[in-house]
């Protein structure tokens, strides 16, 4: 054989070794990736524990939630990019999944209950204050996961809830750390009452005529929150709702504050902005006589404005920007 042979068959040969080195490096690679995600999957998998089987009636003693969210979770993507991050009271409790629910029970009185998606590194949960509504005895409330990002939840009559809530399953793959969170006792299986729902959604007018004329509404100065911001003539409604509350006693329930933003900036910046304002007027109303305990916050945001299409105009927009008082539908102390 020729050298010329000899040398182009020892290339030939080179070239079949690089060639099956490279295909067997793809060949690796790929099954790399099924492996790493047969093990994504099956993490997911194990995330869950079985389908919902409806809750019983809550404990006399306690308040039940049933927070859940529909959908499918994502394969090939983990739990922790795929997580809603349910808080209570500032405190974790579960990381819910697309298709995952979670119960649990807490003591009657006022909670602030949410949901935060894709929050870390800055784990809003954790660092913003939530709403803080009051949850009421031997009750038990279906929440549904927002995925806005705005960490309020979505009030789901029961009916409604208990369809959804068929193809979902138990969230198992965190454990709870909210110290608000207690053990569920004394779980009866029927079927449950409906529970008057918190004030995170739109409040029901009262239908006592007299507890009726107890609602008003005061209008905020432009990116404004301090009570000073207020009108005179608005403040002095205040101290005249402040009086007529307390003239009723008991008999006129509780006082719910609903803070409101025009449309002019983003989302987000729209809900602080209507939390701090719902936070001043309860501040407010309680230096001038209401009890502190008779009188919630919530935040609408930008989500309800009195007046549309206004873009940036603040003087169009100004009577979104506004604080709306009601008496909350529901009797008691």
């Amino acid at each position: 054989m020729s050298n010329n042979s000899k040398l182009k068959t020892a290339s030939a040969r080179a070239f079949a070794a690089a060639a099956i080195l490279a295909l067997s490096g793809v060949a690796s690679c790929a099954l790399a990736q099924a492996n790493n995600a047969s093990l994504a999957g099956q993490a997911l998998e194990r995330a869950f524990s079985s389908p919902y089987v409806p809750v019983g009636m809550a404990n006399s003693a306690q308040s039940q939630i049933v927070y859940y969210r529909p959908g499918s979770p994502t394969r090939g993507s983990t739990a922790s990019d795929q997580g809603a991050n349910v808080y209570v009271d500032g405190e974790f409790q579960s990381a819910l999944l697309p298709g995952g629910y979670t119960a649990f029970c807490i003591n009657p009185g006022m909670h602030a209950v949410g949901a935060f998606l894709h929050e870390a590194p800055a784990y809003r949960g954790k660092t913003e204050r939530m709403v803080a509504e009051s949850y009421a005895a031997g009750q038990t409330y279906f929440f549904k996961v927002r995925e806005d990002g705005s960490g309020v939840p979505i009030i789901v009559p029961q009916a409604q809830a208990e369809q959804e809530l068929q193809s979902i399953r138990k969230q198992v793959h965190a454990l709870s750390r909210s110290s608000s969170v207690t053990p569920c006792r004394g779980a009866v299986q029927q079927p449950l009452p409906s529970p008057p729902p918190p004030n995170i959604g739109a409040v029901q007018a009262p239908s006592n005529p007299r507890i009726e004329a107890l609602q008003r509404e005061v209008r905020f100065e432009f990116a404004k929150s301090n009570i000073q911001s207020v009108r005179t003539e608005d403040r002095s409604a205040l101290i005249e709702l402040a009086r007529q509350f307390g003239a009723q006693g008991t008999a006129s329930g509780r006082l719910v504050s609903i803070g409101h933003a025009d449309q002019i900036g983003n989302t987000a910046s729209a809900y602080k902005l209507g939390m701090l304002r719902a936070d001043a007027v309860r501040g407010f109303l309680i230096s001038n006589g209401v009890p502190a305990e008779r009188i919630s916050v919530r935040s609408a945001g930008n989500t309800e404005p009195l007046v549309m299409d206004c873009r940036e105009d603040v003087a169009c927009a100004a009577p979104n920007r506004r604080v709306v008082i009601q008496t909350d539908s529901r009797r008691g102390n």
